[in-house]
């Protein structure tokens, strides 16, 4: 759990070694945000699609949720491109603080899927 609220944390592996992470916040007990980071070397290869799109069916299937985000830097391609190969619709561009309400303010997407929109693109699954 993490301190704003529900989650689960969980690690990505490639060849018994940590690639990177995927972390779903969950407010409220509808709503989910997910954030993931990868390791340099193993970008370019699905890695967090995939992954993504495990905890999105395991949010959507057996936690229930209505809703999962995903905010990204907008500057950083390949990290837009995970919700958009999964389907999430683009909500916004906008600025904000990076990190912290300290930090530089940078240009971020958020994008959004719901559980009706996910079940039908699995063929209405769950």
């Amino acid at each position: 759990m993490r301190a704003r609220g529900e989650g689960l944390a969980c690690a990505t592996y490639v060849n018994d070694e940590i690639a990177g992470y995927i972390i779903l916040d969950i407010h409220g007990k509808k709503h989910g945000q997910l954030h993931y980071g990868l390791a340099p070397s193993h970008r370019g290869r699905g890695i967090v699609t995939k992954a993504c799109a495990a905890l999105i069916e395991y949010a959507f299937g057996h936690l229930k949720l209505e809703s999962i985000k995903i905010i990204v830097r907008a500057s950083n391609e390949r990290s837009c491109r995970v919700p958009e190969r999964l389907g999430f619709q683009k909500l916004s561009t906008e600025w904000a603080h990076d990190e912290d309400e300290d930090g530089p303010l940078i240009q971020v997407a958020e994008y959004i899927m719901t559980r009706g929109a996910w079940q039908g693109r699995q063929g209405g699954r769950n």
